[in-house]
């Protein structure tokens, strides 16, 4: 059996490395243990969709970090189609750890190529998408950004960008967008919900933004 040498510069710690940190070369000649390099995205929580009247993703609640943890917060969705035809995809945000979600208080605007083309406004949700058919190839993917949601003193605030099939021709259209939930606070968690109906199926990833 074939034995492998790790040479590990000499490494004589007493100590113990701390949560998330590495095992660093500092020198030709030396380790030791280091933070990680900041500035980078960290997977958080995975969930797909099957059939489901939602999904959520709920500060504390089954591995989701959605505090002040992280400066930023992103959430990437795949292939995403609801149960019925020319659903409208939507995301709502709580400020009671998901007790509720917030259905008004909402200043979202964006604009569509389509389904329904031009710019729109609406009060009832935090993301507000275009509607997706339920054939072969219509659905939907995105990317939602999420701003410091733990902050205390303003709104919280996000942006968006969508790439969909329409529920006619299946060619390609966009969205973009960005919202305010316009009650100063934090929020704690978002809950991703069609319009009407369910989610058919989808792929749904979290990720956080160091602060340095």
């Amino acid at each position: 059996m074939a034995i492998t040498t790790l040479n590990n510069l000499a490494i004589n710690r007493s100590d113990t490395a701390a949560a998330d940190q590495l095992w660093t070369a500092t020198s030709a000649t030396a380790t030791d243990f280091q933070d990680a390099a900041g500035g980078a995205w960290t997977f958080i929580k995975a969930q797909t969709a099957s059939a489901s009247s939602s999904i959520d993703f709920v500060d504390g609640t089954s591995d989701v970090v959605f505090d002040d943890t992280y400066i930023a917060y992103q959430l990437k969705a795949f292939s995403v189609k609801g149960t019925t035809d020319k659903a409208i995809m939507t995301v709502l945000v709580s400020n009671d750890t998901g007790s509720s979600y917030e259905t008004s208080g909402y200043k979202t605007r964006m604009t569509r190529n389509g389904g329904t083309v031009g710019n729109g406004y609406v009060t009832t949700a935090f993301m507000y998408a275009d509607d997706t058919g339920t054939a072969t190839g219509e659905n939907m993917s995105y990317t939602l950004d999420f701003f410091n949601p733990a902050q205390t003193s303003d709104y919280a605030r996000g942006i968006w960008t969508t790439c969909y099939s329409d529920e006619s021709t299946a060619d390609s259209y966009i969205t973009l967008g960005g919202a305010i939930y316009a009650v100063a606070g934090a929020i704690d968690a978002f809950r991703i919900i069609m319009s009407t109906g369910n989610i058919a199926s989808g792929s749904f990833y979290l990720y956080g933004l160091a602060k340095s």
